[in-house]
């Protein structure tokens, strides 16, 4: 950053993260890091590109949101296309499939699952002291273990422990009301693992070059140049 603008007594207040929380998030944040990452990250590397996928698919595979998991996958793949793909894409037309393609937050009413305000609560104060952290990592957070009943979890702020061996999860927005459930399923965790390799193996392959279309030609995205053309404004 070159010029800094402080702007005295000027703030603002939104709010919280944990609020806002969408799933076709995940799609942009792991596409943008990559890109930003390409023009400034030099010390990121495959490595660190392969352990966070790894890290971040496993941990949504184990609460059960399988959507996001695609989501992510998706992102990284979008990246590997390189800037001029990006370039002609439909930014709108693009945003609302991934909304569609996420999880859709929604009264709980409507749900098969009734929600209850004690469980909720009591979820949030669960640090898993029922179950060991050992036992959760040996055994994929319970996946390999039979399933005993469901719960009810927040939806920006879960951890393993309130999937671990759960049926079913609603994810709870309590600021808005809003849910969405996530549901075990042995043969999708399978799927969704499969998909992760496939997608490793590709990432192998066409990272460094990705990589270094961003570097030359992907900074046409900083121009004004290219806005202009892009949001046809004359």
């Amino acid at each position: 950053m070159k010029h800094l603008i402080l702007m005295n007594g000027i703030c603002v207040w939104h709010e919280p993260f944990e609020n806002k929380y969408s799933s076709n998030l995940e799609y942009y944040i792991v596409r943008n890091r990559l890109i930003l990452c390409a023009w400034y990250g030099s010390g990121y590397g495959l490595k660190t590109v392969i352990r966070q996928m790894l890290s971040f698919c496993l941990r949504e595979i184990t609460y059960y949101r399988y959507k996001n998991v695609d989501l992510y996958l998706r992102g990284v793949r979008d990246f590997l296309k390189g800037p001029r793909w990006l370039m002609r894409q439909d930014a709108e037309a693009l945003n609302q499939e991934l909304i569609q393609a996420g999880y859709q937050a929604q009264d709980p009413d409507k749900l098969d699952m009734g929600f209850s305000y004690p469980v909720y609560e009591a979820s949030r104060e669960d640090y898993g002291q029922g179950s060991s952290r050992k036992k959760r990592i040996l055994t994929l957070n319970g996946l390999l273990l039979p399933a005993r009943g469901d719960n009810i979890a927040p939806m920006a702020s879960v951890r393993g422990v309130h999937f671990y061996r759960r049926r079913r999860v609603m994810n709870y927005e309590i600021t808005s009301n809003r849910a969405f459930i996530t549901e075990r399923s042995v043969p999708q965790t399978m799927q969704s693992l499969y998909k992760v390799l496939r997608t490793i193996i590709v990432v192998i392959g066409n990272y460094e070059k990705a990589n270094k279309a961003y570097q030359m030609e992907g900074k046409r995205l900083m121009t004004l140049k290219f806005w202009k053309r892009y949001l046809n404004i004359k």
